[in-house]
């Protein structure tokens, strides 16, 4: 058994704010060579003095194989483990699927729902839209009727349909990114579980990495809960409109 060679292939789902890349792993152990192949989009940075100004994303503007290569140099003593790369690997898309799902995706569906104005919860900094004389903004010549509640024209809800239903596919292809996270992790637990022992002088990265792994397990599992929950929020705003 210690002799049978390990292959991963992990590929994570197409999303550009999140990621777009696929790692391919074999692991000898009777050699103890892992040899590894890293493709997709936007792998290697040509230009790392450069800023990616087309997205305000933060991890969107690092480039895979910057951050796998940083993971390496912050841990030399794990190199000999096959699991140090699919474990930056995933951890690293983590990182950017919780960036994106709990910053600018929840931000873009709260939007959506002051433009359609049926809903005061979750915003305590806010105005509250519903209080009659007390709101200033009811009695504004310059007010927007997509921000008040009152029964907005055709055109109007037209633009709400459309926005809604744009971003509820946008949500309906993020949520395969969490999904496949939390898949991808219980995968690698799996491995270092049914694989204990087999790597020489593994015993006290093994437990490290299962640690890792079982934190980014929980993780990825309450992002897609969250995504979940954006699901149900942008169509509940459809049945509205």
């Amino acid at each position: 058994m210690t002799n049978i060679r390990k292959a991963i292939i992990l590929k994570a789902p197409q999303k550009y704010e999140i990621a777009n890349y696929m790692l391919s792993l074999t692991h000898d152990p009777a050699s103890q060579w892992t040899t590894a192949l890293l493709a997709g989009e936007d792998i290697i940075d040509l230009f790392p003095s450069m800023e990616d100004h087309r997205s305000e994303l933060p991890f969107r503007s690092q480039a895979p194989g910057r951050t796998i290569r940083t993971g390496l140099a912050q841990s030399p003593e794990m190199w000999n483990n096959p699991l140090t790369l699919p474990c930056i690997l995933v951890t690293d898309h983590l990182k950017r699927l919780q960036q994106y799902c709990t910053g600018s995706l929840t931000q873009q569906v709260m939007v959506i729902e002051e433009h359609l104005g049926v809903t005061t919860v979750g915003r305590r900094n806010q105005v509250p839209r519903f209080r009659g004389s007390t709101n200033r903004r009811l009695h504004s010549k310059d007010a927007d009727v997509l921000n008040l509640g009152i029964p907005v024209n055709r055109s109007q809800t037209h633009f709400l349909t459309v926005s809604i239903n744009s971003k509820l596919t946008s949500i309906l292809f993020t949520k395969l990114s969490p999904k496949w996270n939390h898949e991808a992790s219980r995968f690698l637990l799996n491995i270092v579980n049914e694989s204990s022992g087999e790597w020489r002088g593994q015993n006290l990265h093994d437990n490290q990495i299962r640690e890792l792994i079982e934190h980014n397990v929980c993780l990825a599992k309450s992002i897609e809960d969250h995504v979940l929950c954006l699901q149900a929020r942008m169509e509940l705003q459809l049945d509205v409109v």
